[in-house]
């Protein structure tokens, strides 16, 4: 975990928000820290995220799946 993510995590409050652009499409850990600051522990721990969801698919494998469900614009999936 980066700095300003453990930075951010400290921050006690009632309501968090959080900006993104498109975490799935560059790595899906950048995902689970959103949701993790958010909601922590709604996507269990990051070593559980990574052995069940992240590590078995291949970057490839999942802008192919995005891209087939059309979940983003072609112009983000097709760049590799």
């Amino acid at each position: 975990m980066t700095q300003s993510a453990k930075s951010v995590k400290l921050i006690k409050a009632q309501t968090r928000y959080a900006l993104t652009g498109t975490p799935i499409e560059n790595r899906l850990s950048e995902l689970w820290s959103i949701f993790d600051y958010l909601m922590p522990g709604f996507l269990f721990t990051y070593s559980r995220f990574r052995k069940q969801f992240e590590s078995p698919l291949p970057k490839t494998e999942i802008r192919t799946h995005w891209r087939a469900c059309g979940a983003f614009p072609a112009r983000l999936c097709c760049a590799v």
